[in-house]
């Protein structure tokens, strides 16, 4: 079947040069990013990369976690 999944998003901003002057700072990232985060298909199964998607073969199986993460990255 076809599918569409979205697993892995970063975004992050840097703050500019003249605010990191003012915070006697090198660099200042600010970030996000998300795993897993979404799979469009019609398929009603658990995953549908999974080979032997009915029956037993499928028993058992849970789909990936979802996975958040934010955090600062500092340089003085």
């Amino acid at each position: 079947g076809d599918f569409a999944r979205l697993r892995n998003v970063r975004l992050g901003y840097s703050l500019p040069r003249p605010v990191l002057s003012r915070l006697k700072m090198q660099n200042l990232t600010v970030f996000v990013s998300g795993d897993n985060l979404l799979t469009l298909t019609r398929f009603t199964g658990i995953d549908p990369e999974e080979n032997g998607s009915f029956g037993e073969e499928n028993a058992g199986k849970y789909p990936f976690a979802r996975k958040y993460l934010a955090g600062l990255q500092l340089s003085f």
